[in-house]
């Protein structure tokens, strides 16, 4: 991406160079209109790159497992166990909030049941600046597992198939303790891949 972005600079560059000379009013609007867009398209350029890099950097650390059984029953709880996985050389600490490592308060998860989507019923929590609590110490190669009661929050109806994701997003991936908590304005949050599970409910 770098590569890119000194390539535009320099066909940009030979675009003001091609510019007519200067007219009585010390002012060319070719040339004008020539460094507007020059600018325009290096901060496009530098913004995506700077987001596709952060995002990439981070989601590849990190990676989640939904487990669930093949069958459940209205009269007992949907537990749904989650699994976070650093695949790191190095000691992560991430937000719990919007994750299953807080339990359920948020729409967190997708939920469909027979190709209907399950609305979220549970609560909705606010959110003032984070603490040290909030966020968990993952260790090198390491795993932290917990279960959540998928009934707490999502009314599923009796079905053949009800499929369940993880929406994925970790609002906050630090990988210096010492700047745990981070002021909100500061995260990083990162987009991590996992599976679905699918299971029937009678």
């Amino acid at each position: 991406m770098e590569i890119e972005i000194k390539d535009l600079e320099a066909r940009q560059r030979k675009t003001l160079r091609k510019g007519t000379g200067i007219s009585k009013a010390g002012r060319n609007p070719l040339r004008l209109t020539a460094l507007r867009s020059y600018f325009v398209d290096l901060v496009r350029v530098r913004r995506h790159t700077c987001r596709v890099e952060g995002i990439i950097r981070v989601a590849g650390l990190l990676t989640y497992r939904l487990q669930a059984q093949k069958k459940y029953n209205h009269s007992s709880p949907i537990n749904i166990g989650f699994s976070i996985e650093n695949l790191s050389s190095k000691e992560l600490w991430i937000l719990k909030w919007y994750t299953p490592l807080e339990g359920i308060k948020n729409n967190i998860f997708e939920v469909m049941c027979d190709g209907v989507e399950i609305p979220y019923e549970g609560r909705m929590v606010k959110r003032g600046a984070p603490e040290r609590d909030d966020y968990l110490r993952l260790g090198a190669r390491s795993t932290e597992h917990v279960e959540v009661d998928l009934s707490n929050a999502y009314n599923c109806p009796a079905a053949k198939q009800c499929r369940v994701k993880f929406k994925g997003r970790i609002h906050d991936v630090v990988s210096d303790a010492q700047q745990v908590p981070r002021a909100m304005a500061d995260h990083s949050p990162a987009d991590i891949d996992g599976n679905t599970v699918a299971f029937e409910l009678t």
